[in-house]
């Protein structure tokens, strides 16, 4: 059962969760092929969730807690650790920080077991197959 407030609440989701996903896809952190290869949701989903379609489930919104966290993770890394080339590494660290944080702010508690999985070296990937 959908009350108004569940509608409300995730649309609101939505909207934040959305337009993170927008900005790691135009920063080139990742895209929506590497993001159906690795995790499984369509192209649609993906669209849809970027276009903040409010049709989009709590379970979508779950899934994409590890898609974001995932990433963002591993884009992380890979800049603090020179295993990318940055033109200007200060400023991406800095927006990268940025979207860190939007990220724990939208998903609080999971948004945390998310990143200290990875912080443990475990395989994300596998743990959600």
């Amino acid at each position: 059962m959908n009350s108004y407030a569940d509608s409300y609440m995730r649309g609101k989701v939505v909207k934040e969760v959305g337009a993170l996903l927008d900005h790691i896809l135009v920063e080139e952190i990742t895209t929506p092929t590497i993001i159906k290869l690795e995790f499984g949701p369509s192209y649609d989903t993906t669209r849809e969730l970027r276009q903040q379609k409010t049709s989009i489930s709590f379970e979508t919104i779950r899934q994409f807690c590890y898609v974001i966290g995932y990433y963002l993770y591993q884009e992380i890394e890979a800049v603090e650790n020179y295993k990318k080339y940055v033109r200007e590494r200060e400023s991406k660290l800095t927006m990268l920080y940025e979207m860190k944080e939007r990220y724990k702010k939208i998903y609080g508690m999971q948004a945390a077991v998310v990143l200290n999985l990875m912080h443990k070296g475990k395989d994300l990937l596998a743990l959600m197959k």
